[in-house]
C-alpha cells in the first residue's frame, strides 16, 4: 500500500510539472505571435517556471541515491557534464532562428527558437539540479559539524540571487543582484575548501579523482563562460525562457568549476601519500576480518590458513608461515632450540604459503637460533635483511 502511495505521489508530481511546463510553452508561443504588453502575465509565467523547477528538485531528490562514495559521484558528475555538453552542442548544430534584442528584452525570431529554448532549458534545469545534489553529497562525505549549515547557506544565497531577477528585464542587472552575486561567490569559495574526504581515498580513487576533477573543471568553467555571455545563443535561449534559471545555472556551473578545480589540486597534493594510506587501510581491514574469523570460524585448519593468507596479502610478502606455541614435549624438535627447561615454549609450524616447512626450519636455524625466542620475549616485529 505504501509503495502504491509513493508511486502515486511521484506520478502526481510529474503530472503537475508537465502541466506547468506546457503552460509556460503556451505563453511563450503567445509572446511570439502577438505583440502586446503581457505585463503581469509574464511575472506569473516566471513564477510557474520556478515552481516547475522546485517540483523537479523534489522528484529527483526522492529518487536520489546517497550511499555512493565521492569517487563514484565524481564519475557520475562527469556523465552529467558530458550530457550538458552534448545538449549544448546539439543546440548549436540545430541552430534555431535566434533572438532579437529589443531594449532590455529578448524576442524570438521564429517559433523554432521558442521550442528549442523550452526544451533546452528544461534539460539544463534537470542536469543542474543533479549536479547540485552531487556537489552536496561530496561535501557531506566525512563532514564536520558546520558542513551542512554552510552548504544550506550557500544554497539559500544562490536561490535568492536567482529570484532577484524575476522582476528585472531579460538583460537587466540590479544593484542588489550584483551584491548578492559577490556574497554568493564568497560562500562558494568557503565551501570549496571542504575536501577532507580526499584523504580517505585509495590510490586508484585518487588517480580517478585527479582525472575526473580536471575534466569537470574544464567543462564547467567553459560552460559558465558560455552561459554568462549575453550574446551567445545558449545564454539567450535560457534568458528568454527564464532569467532566474539563467542566473541559477550560471551560479551552479561556477560553483561546480570552483569545487572540482579544488578537488583536482587537493588530490594532486595527496597522491604521494596514497600508497601509505592504502597499506594502512589494508591493515585495518585485515584486523577487522581477523576478528570476524576468530569469532566465526571454528575449524582450526581453516583459521590458520586464513590468517596466513591474510598476513601474506597485508605485508605484500612473497611467502609466509604461521607458528604457534605448544606445551613442550620430549619428542618435539623445538626442545633442541630452547633447551631442556620445560618453561620454554615449543613452536610448531601449522600453516605456510609459497614456502615449504623444511625451508622455514632451515631459514630460522640459519639466521639465528635465538630468533624465535626474541620474537616471543620481545613481542615485536623483527625486520630481517
Amino acid at each position: 500500500m505504501a509503495s502504491l502511495i509513493t508511486k502515486f505521489k511521484k506520478a502526481l508530481l510529474i503530472g503537475i510539472a508537465s502541466v506547468l511546463l506546457i503552460l509556460v510553452f503556451i505563453i511563450d508561443i503567445i509572446r511570439r505571435s502577438v505583440e502586446i504588453d503581457l505585463g503581469w502575465i509574464l511575472l506569473v509565467r516566471e513564477i510557474v517556471a520556478v515552481v516547475s523547477f522546485v517540483i523537479f528538485y523534489i522528484l529527483i531528490e526522492s529518487l536520489w541515491k546517497r550511499e555512493q562514495p565521492p569517487a563514484k559521484k565524481l564519475g557520475f558528475a562527469l556523465v552529467i557534464a558530458l550530457a550538458i555538453g552534448t545538449a549544448t552542442g546539439l543546440l548549436y548544430i540545430i541552430s534555431p532562428s535566434g533572438f532579437e534584442l529589443k531594449v532590455t528584452a529578448l524576442l524570438p525570431l521564429g517559433f523554432d527558437s521558442v521550442v528549442w529554448s523550452n526544451i533546452y532549458s528544461v534539460v539544463l534545469s534537470i542536469t543542474m539540479i543533479m549536479t547540485l545534489l552531487i556537489l552536496r553529497d561530496i561535501l557531506y562525505a566525512k563532514r564536520r559539524k558546520g558542513t551542512k549549515r554552510n552548504f544550506i547557506i550557500l544554497l539559500g544565497l544562490m536561490i535568492i540571487t536567482s529570484l532577484t531577477t524575476l522582476t528585472a528585464g531579460s538583460l537587466e542587472t540590479g544593484m542588489i543582484s550584483t551584491i548578492l552575486y559577490i556574497v554568493t561567490v564568497s560562500a562558494m569559495l568557503f565551501n570549496s575548501f571542504r575536501v577532507s574526504w580526499i584523504v580517505y581515498l585509495s590510490k586508484r580513487e585518487k588517480i580517478l579523482s585527479i582525472i575526473f576533477g580536471f575534466l569537470l573543471f574544464c567543462i564547467f568553467i567553459a560552460f559558465n563562460i558560455i552561459i554568462s555571455r549575453d550574446e551567445t545563443l545558449i545564454s539567450r535561449s535560457v534568458l528568454f525562457y527564464s532569467p532566474a534559471l539563467q542566473s541559477f545555472v550560471s551560479l551552479v556551473s561556477l560553483f561546480a568549476a570552483i569545487y572540482f578545480g579544488m578537488t583536482f589540486i587537493s588530490t594532486l597534493f595527496h597522491l604521494p601519500t596514497a600508497e601509505a594510506f592504502d597499506r594502512k587501510l589494508s591493515e585495518v581491514s585485515s584486523l577487522h576480518n581477523l576478528s570476524k574469523l576468530v569469532t566465526q570460524v571454528f575449524d582450526f585448519n581453516e583459521l590458520v590458513e586464513s590468517v596466513t593468507t591474510m598476513t601474506l596479502d597485508v605485508c605484500e610478502a612473497k611467502s609466509s608461515w604461521l607458528e604457534i606455541i605448544q606445551t613442550p614435549r620430549a619428542n618435539n624438535p623445538a626442545r633442541k632450540l630452547f633447551g631442556n627447561n620445560s618453561s620454554h615454549p615449543q613452536l610448531t609450524t601449522v600453516a605456510h604459503k609459497n614456502i615449504s616447512r623444511e625451508e622455514t626450519d632451515r631459514i630460522m636455524l640459519t639466521i639465528s637460533e635465538s630468533l624465535r625466542k626474541q620474537i616471543i620475549d620481545g613481542r615485536k616485529p623483527i625486520v630481517i635483511d
